[in-house]
């Protein structure tokens, strides 16, 4: 595959997709690779990025590197993801501002329906399984008591919960950016996102070291849980499929109290009095709930029609 060819574009539009899914909870970047026929590709060149393969560079031989790692894919792959996330986040800034109750209701429904879909694909359920889903919960809870110390986001963190969030990011079934949600930094790194193209515009030198130290360490946090993780995921998956489906079940029911899109409400109460705002928010959360619930559910259908078709 040539740079910039017509596969290039091809495996760039992917990787768009899967960045804009990814800033998406309830929607794996992991799944859109899946649907779209290039996960095992992509699992596998991660496993190729070794250390050794870099020892090549240091002889200068920058095409047989390029080759041994798959560099025309990783590359047209990645610049996709992250044109994806940066087109993205602003728009996603701007709705959790102005509409927050509708966008958590959104990824709410998308959740719930991804909870259905994902205990669809099991078809033999084992009694067992269900003590699974009970110790995804339990996992999703303890996630949700880690608190940054004295509310402030660190670098340490930072790392830490990016270690994490790619693991999610690369399984079919659940985001990364849920699991930035259970740590309390998703609109934290959105907003962080948003910035970084305004930050570097300005060319004020403290807010740049600023916010990109931030970015970079949030993307070596990422490239490290690749590497340690991705070997492990690949052998969950060919191995104990429907263990880890039920598991990640149990983590995505164990998020939605954190994505509750009412929990902001001052007073629950006061809903009952005639206060139309509080209408309007639940309501229009309603709608955008069932909303997200069907796209996810509509999408799961043509992706599902469109692998028959191909099998044919």
């Amino acid at each position: 595959m040539k740079l910039f060819s017509h596969k290039f574009l091809i495996i760039f539009f992917k990787g768009f997709t899967m960045g804009i899914s990814d800033l998406i909870p309830g929607v794996s970047g992991g799944t859109i690779a899946f649907i779209t026929g290039i996960y095992y590709e992509l699992i596998n060149t991660i496993n190729l990025i070794t250390l050794s393969k870099f020892r090549v560079l240091l002889k200068f031989k920058f095409s047989d590197f390029w080759k041994s790692i798959n560099g025309n894919f990783i590359f047209s792959l990645t610049f996709g993801i992250l044109s994806g996330i940066l087109f993205f986040s602003s728009i996603i800034s701007f709705l959790l501002t102005n509409y927050s109750v509708q966008v958590w209701s959104f990824f709410f429904g998308i959740v719930i329906s991804g909870i259905f879909i994902l205990f669809s694909q099991v078809k033999k359920k084992k009694n067992y399984y269900y003590i699974l889903i009970l110790l995804g919960i339990f996992t999703a809870f303890s996630l949700n008591l880690i608190e940054p110390s004295n509310n402030k986001i660190s670098l340490i963190y930072l790392f830490f919960t990016s270690i994490i969030a790619i693991i999610a990011m690369i399984l079919p079934g659940i985001s990364g950016a849920l699991i930035f949600i259970l740590f309390g930094v998703y609109e934290y790194i959105i907003e962080l996102l948003n910035k970084s193209i305004k930050i570097l515009l300005s060319m004020q030198i403290d807010l740049i070291v600023s916010i990109y130290s931030r970015i970079l360490v949030i993307i070596l946090g990422m490239i490290i849980g690749l590497k340690i993780f991705s070997k492990i995921l690949k052998w969950l998956f060919l191995n104990f499929k429907n263990q880890t489906i039920f598991f990640l079940i149990g983590i995505m029911i164990g998020s939605l109290p954190k994505i509750w899109p009412w929990k902001n409400l001052n007073n629950f109460e006061s809903i009952f009095t005639y206060k139309s705002e509080y209408y309007i928010n639940i309501f229009s959360g309603i709608l955008f709930m069932i909303l997200g619930f069907f796209i996810l559910i509509i999408f799961d259908y043509y992706t599902k029609k469109e692998k028959k078709v191909e099998n044919n």
